[in-house]
C-alpha cells in the first residue's frame, strides 16, 4: 500500500475476514476509515477496534447490492469527511 497518512479510505464488507484486515491495517496507518457491512454487530466491532487504533471512523449499514443506498453511502461519507482517496 501506498501512503495513506490523512487520506480517506471506504472498506465495504469491514465486518470481518479482508475488509476488516485491510480498515485495521489503514488504521494503523494512520488513514481515517469508512466502514460498512450488512452485519451489525461485526461492523460495530470493527468500528471500535478501528477507533482504538486512534483513527477517525465512520460506520455505516449497508447492502452493496442496493445501488441506490451504495450511491446515498458515497455521499454520505463524502459529507462526513469531506473527501474520499480510496475505495
Amino acid at each position: 500500500m501506498s501512503s495513506v497518512k490523512g487520506k480517506v479510505a471506504v472498506i465495504t464488507g469491514a465486518g470481518s475476514g479482508i475488509g476488516r484486515a485491510v480498515a485495521l491495517e489503514l488504521a494503523r496507518r494512520e488513514a481515517s476509515i469508512a466502514v460498512s457491512d450488512v452485519d451489525p454487530i461485526g461492523l460495530r466491532e470493527t468500528a471500535h477496534q478501528v477507533a482504538a487504533l486512534g483513527a477517525r471512523v465512520h460506520q455505516q449499514l449497508l447492502d452493496v447490492s442496493d445501488a441506490v443506498a451504495f450511491e446515498t453511502y458515497a455521499h454520505t461519507v463524502a459529507e462526513h469527511f469531506g473527501v474520499v482517496h480510496q475505495i
